[in-house]
């Protein structure tokens, strides 16, 4: 059951994750720390999404025992902890839960084990 669960709920998490790049939101709903007016020149809010690489690479599969996630760029785990450029502490922007399992995410989980429950039931 836990892969049948991950294979149908991965693409929803997958879409959960395009919203929070597109609302500049972490897993559970706190918007990442704005982009400093430099930055803001060269390109718009929300952050990490000037290239849309990251963004767009950033999926949730089906694995054997559950989901993995998987950011689209290598620095995405920057943006996770945050990081220092000189004396400049960039502040993590996080796009992973780092403190449970997000209210939104457990409700995709929940209704997507009560949609295959019903199902096996029928």
């Amino acid at each position: 059951m836990p892969h049948k669960l991950a294979v149908v709920a991965a693409p929803l998490i997958s879409a959960e994750l395009r919203d929070q790049f597109r609302a500049g939101v972490d897993p559970y709903g706190v918007a990442w720390a704005p982009l400093k007016p430099s930055t803001l020149r060269r390109h718009g809010p929300p952050p990490l999404t000037a290239t849309r690489a990251l963004a767009d690479g950033t999926k949730a599969y089906a694995g054997r025992g559950g989901i993995l996630v998987v950011l689209g760029r290598s620095y995405g785990a920057f943006a996770q902890t945050g990081f220092r450029v000189g004396k400049t502490r960039v502040p993590p922007r996080r796009i992973l839960p780092h403190r449970g399992l997000p209210p939104s995410w457990r409700r995709i989980l929940d209704r997507t084990a009560s949609f295959l429950a019903a199902k096996a039931v029928a």
